[in-house]
């Protein structure tokens, strides 16, 4: 996992993810605390190892929500063709991260409903 990852910081009042945009990370909470929004209402609050992002990146969709730092944060993050190799190389991993996913979501993940998976070729 770590060697597909880097560091990022993020100052107190930065926006990680708007809902509706075209997210292409993963995140991990290392350090700081992040706000979580659906439309304007605050929905979670996320401290270290909490992490983020993996919903657009499973569906091939859209941010489902917006996330915004309520200190100052440090993230390890992924792009999404990491992500998704990561998980294909373990398929209990991958099935974890579809469980949380599925819950967070309040319905199953899968099948998806997104635009063409092609992030893999090439």
């Amino acid at each position: 996992f770590s060697r597909r990852t880097t560091f990022q910081e993020f100052a107190e009042g930065s926006y990680i993810i708007r809902e509706g945009d075209d997210n292409q990370f993963f995140y991990l909470l290392y350090e700081g605390q992040l706000i979580v929004k659906k439309g304007r209402t605050e929905v979670a609050l996320l401290g270290p190892g909490d992490f983020f992002g993996e919903i657009s990146l499973l569906q091939n969709s859209l941010a489902q929500a917006t996330i915004v730092t309520r200190t100052p944060c440090r993230c390890l993050i992924m792009n999404k063709r990491e992500f998704i190799q990561f998980l294909a190389k373990d398929f209990t991993v991958g099935l974890r991260f579809e469980e949380i996913s599925s819950q967070r979501l309040g319905q199953p993940i899968f099948p998806l409903r997104g635009k063409s998976f092609d992030v893999l070729r090439g």
